[in-house]
């Protein structure tokens, strides 16, 4: 859903700032989504393999997997979150922070 929504938002943008290029589209796909998503997998796939090593202690085995995927998840909507509120900033959706007040002369 971020996904979408960021590709959505994303255009949007572009087309606000007249810098729309369809070609750019597959270009971000390339460049931006395949990787998070793709190295969450790979990473989670990963932990869990590790996780399900023989002889290790059923204490680890519990945290590698699940900790690892939890985390590399998190971080791709951290990234995916991240680009969403830049683009929506961009379409002057987001409140605007108030100016810092002048300070006092000595």
């Amino acid at each position: 859903m971020l996904v979408v929504a960021d590709v959505l938002t994303g255009i949007a943008s572009a087309l606000k700032r007249h810098v729309f290029d369809p070609k750019q589209l597959a270009n971000f796909y390339a460049t931006s989504v395949l990787p998070l998503l793709i190295g969450w997998v790979a990473l989670s796939i990963f932990a869990f393999a590790v996780a399900n090593v023989p002889g290790l202690p059923p204490a680890i085995t519990s945290l590698i997997g699940p900790g690892v995927a939890d985390s590399s998840y998190a971080l791709v909507v951290i990234e995916l979150g991240a680009s969403l509120l830049q683009n929506l900033g961009e379409l002057g959706l987001l409140a605007q922070s108030a100016p810092a007040a002048p300070k006092p002369q000595s």
